[in-house]
């Protein structure tokens, strides 16, 4: 009983213990509620009504189809107002498209969504406030490109937080430390914290609510070499009969036999070395890269 149970509450999250009793007994499994109820997690049970989804429903169940839009306004140092709209991914807070305009009209809006949508990419939703710049051509450029333009309940900021929280690492990590001079100004601005923020910014969510964020990661993941494509640097003595050396070179060319001698040792096993000593005072000029010297033993 209790593996269907748990299945029909894992692939229904909107259903109740009730809704669930009943479709047990259409398997012809009868039980009772308060027995539902005792193996089913805490949040299984809705709040409210089981039968209606609320808006932080649809957001979790739909956030890798979701993209959100919006506008924030910037004055530069002459207090001219700009605007910079911000397109981004709800699932992994991936900034898709950014642009910044001191005159946003319908027909640059539409064309901004053309551009942060190109071959084909593009979500299933596109969640907007009621601003007037999202005129028909906007509504016309998301219908031919396949998207669901829905809209925010009016001054209800939370309901777009994604993009609210993004404007607000914008201001307070950015654009609050730099005087802003023209919208080129702006724009490279913008660009630059975006690639930081898609690219080197951890998410702050927490751990244990790692599901609805992203956890501790950044939205765009970063490529990983795996260690058996990797250089090998050194090994154990133990494990082979050659020792690496780091030692400086110069910038200009190699080191040559005038900064390195040789000098001819025995080890305590009585098999002799060769053992390095440099000339440190030849050393001492411009060094900027380590070489490696390898060495090999010889038997006597």
């Amino acid at each position: 009983m209790r593996q269907p149970a748990d299945r029909l509450a894992t692939e229904n999250i909107t259903w109740g213990a009730e809704r669930i009793r009943g479709e047990l007994l259409k398997l012809g499994i009868k039980v009772s509620k308060r027995t539902i109820q005792r193996y089913l997690p805490p949040e299984t049970e809705p709040a409210t009504s089981p039968s209606s989804q609320n808006w932080g429903t649809f957001l979790r169940n739909h956030a890798d189809q979701i993209w959100s839009c919006d506008f924030t306004q910037v004055h530069t140092i002459f207090f001219a107002p700009l605007f910079v709209f911000v397109i981004i991914e709800l699932s992994s807070r991936r900034i898709v498209h950014t642009a910044v305009t001191a005159h946003p009209t319908d027909a640059w809006v539409a064309q901004q969504l053309r551009e942060a949508t190109p071959w084909g990419e593009h979500p299933r939703f596109l969640i907007r406030d009621n601003d007037s710049k999202y005129g028909p051509h906007f509504t016309a450029v998301a219908v031919g490109s396949g998207i669901e333009v829905i809209r925010t309940p009016f001054q209800a900021p939370n309901a777009s937080a994604h993009i609210e929280r993004f404007f607000g690492s914008l201001r307070r990590e950015c654009l609050d430390h730099i005087l802003i001079l023209s919208e080129r100004h702006l724009a490279k601005v913008v660009r630059e914290y975006t690639g930081f923020f898609n690219h080197a910014r951890p998410h702050q969510a927490c751990p244990e609510r790692s599901r609805r964020g992203i956890g501790q990661h950044t939205p765009v993941p970063p490529k990983v070499e795996p260690p058996s494509t990797g250089n090998v640097i050194a090994f154990p003595r133990s494990a082979v009969s050659t020792s690496t050396v780091v030692a400086p070179e110069r910038s200009s060319h190699s080191l040559t036999g005038q900064h390195l001698r040789l000098r001819m040792g025995s080890s305590g096993a009585g098999a002799p070395i060769w053992r390095f000593s440099a000339q440190i005072a030849s050393l001492t000029g411009a060094l900027q890269r380590p070489c490696l010297i390898t060495s090999r033993r010889f038997q006597a």
